[in-house]
């Protein structure tokens, strides 16, 4: 017999109303998250990877110059960011860079990523049957996880190349489920040439799928298909074409340096230091289909030695994996019969709950998060920080605060200020202009002071000053 509580909200006037609740939560998340990204941009939050990768774009040249970017070629001796992380994929976003003109182009591919994942659960659900109020709860308990959020967010960063999973991550399982051949490949392939790490992912799901199936029928051809391909690129990738393109590889080596004695419980220790755990406690329900909860374990305990945090970047596949699984479990069971079919109330009772306080809780999370990062806001005023542009010489190396690099960043010989003894031009910012929160991360107040009987004065504009080093070289 059903409760009031389900007699209610089984009427559909509620039912209604429900889902037109679930629609403006989830368009209010992408609206908070674009907006909150844009808006650290413009206070000078922002001023981390997107920089980098906005520079190396705005300076690439077919077919000499892919992704080239000074600021690696004094720091480590390679000219491209594809010697950094083999990331092929990173090519095609190169013509979209120009056609739109702005690091915010970059910004608002992380902030909107997500919709290539609720646009993938969507067809995968209704593909085996999910109804439309199912396929929202599990996007809105994904995007509302805090964690997440806070990746997305990603305040001093602004961009990682990682969130081009949040694309083709969700592609490619939407169509292995369908069990479309050519997309699959084609976005199994444009996922991993995103990050080494990738490979992981695809291999470990693969082959889960083949030990343990899945609630929904599989193409075991092209499964194994999928874990051949994912093997072969990950070989190539992590040993032999960094050698092809001489590359140092230093994650590979970094992690490879963690691995001996103690390795367990530094793995372990890892794993709860940087809040692995919690995605697995909070996504506990994946355990059911244990492909997809078992898809990240080889990575997730690469970065739990490596002690990289959960709240980042990193967890973008894991959070996929996750809600993918979570759909397909959460489907299974409105089917299921016999004793599964007694112990789904108690399951939905539970992630009911879960889904109706996670939500002010991810809100909560936004509004922290914003508040946070405006503590680090640094405005230049822009008359003084044009008058800046022109006393540069754009044909030499320059290292610029990172307050001015909406301004600077497309500079053919652009560095980093943590490496601004490369520099011939240095310009800066006084540090009164800062508040406390933003001021250690200026690397060039520093450098001036120290270097002081050496630089000469080309010029200054308001709080920002202009200095030639005569003993660094014109070019790297």
């Amino acid at each position: 017999m059903k409760t009031r509580i389900e007699s209610i909200l089984s009427r559909p006037d509620v039912q209604s109303w429900v889902e037109a609740l679930g629609w403006g939560l989830l368009v209010l998340w992408f609206v908070l998250s674009a907006a909150i990204k844009i808006g650290l941009y413009r206070n000078g939050v922002a001023v981390g990877d997107i920089f980098l990768h906005a520079n190396a774009m705005a300076n690439s040249h077919f077919p000499g110059k892919l992704l080239y970017t000074a600021a690696y070629q004094v720091e480590r001796g390679i000219t491209s960011l594809l010697q950094d992380h083999f990331q092929p994929t990173s090519l095609l976003l190169i013509p979209l860079f120009h056609l739109f003109g702005t690091p915010i182009f970059l910004i608002l591919i992380q902030a909107l990523g997500p919709l290539f994942l609720v646009g993938a659960l969507w067809v995968t659900g209704r593909r085996f049957g999910a109804s439309r109020r199912l396929i929202l709860a599990v996007a809105l308990f994904t995007l509302y996880n805090a964690m997440f959020l806070k990746a997305v967010v990603d305040g001093p960063g602004g961009y990682r190349h990682d969130a081009q999973f949040l694309v083709y991550l969700p592609l490619f399982l939407a169509s292995f489920l369908a069990r479309r051949w050519l997309p699959t490949i084609l976005f199994l392939f444009l996922y991993m040439g995103i990050k080494e790490d990738a490979a992981f992912y695809p291999i470990a799901f693969g082959v889960a799928v083949l030990l343990f199936g899945l609630p929904v029928a599989h193409d075991r051809r092209l499964t194994l298909t999928v874990v051949a391909l994912a093997t072969a690129y990950f070989i190539l990738s992590v040993f032999y074409i960094p050698a092809w393109i001489h590359s140092p590889n230093i994650y590979v080596h970094s992690g490879m340096s963690k691995i001996g004695t103690g390795l367990i419980y530094e793995a372990a220790h890892g794993f709860i230091k940087s809040n692995w755990y919690n995605f697995y406690l909070y996504f506990i329900y994946v355990i059911l289909c244990l492909p997809f909860f078992l898809a990240g374990a080889l990575d997730v305990a690469v970065l739990s030695i490596m002690s990289r945090p959960a709240s980042l970047y990193y967890d973008f596949s894991i959070v996929i994996f996750f809600a993918f699984g979570m759909l397909l479990v959460l489907t299974t069971l409105n089917r299921a019969t016999g004793r599964v079919a007694r112990i789904r109330r108690l399951l939905w009772i539970a992630f009911g709950i879960q889904l109706i306080v996670v939500v002010p809780v991810g809100l909560a999370a936004f509004h922290h998060t914003w508040r946070k990062s405006m503590e680090a806001a640094v405005t230049v005023p822009a008359a003084d920080t044009e008058a800046a542009w022109k006393m540069v010489d754009k044909a030499c190396t320059v290292s610029p605060a990172d307050a001015l690099l909406q301004r600077f960043y497309r500079l053919p010989y652009w560095v980093r200020p943590r490496a601004a003894e490369h520099a011939r031009t240095v310009v800066m910012v006084d540090p009164g202009l800062y508040p406390p929160q933003a001021l250690w991360r200026d690397h060039i107040h520093g450098f001036v002071a120290a270097n002081r009987a050496r630089l000469r004065l080309v010029g200054r504009a308001g709080p920002v000053s202009v200095w030639l080093d005569p003993k660094a070289p014109c070019l790297p």
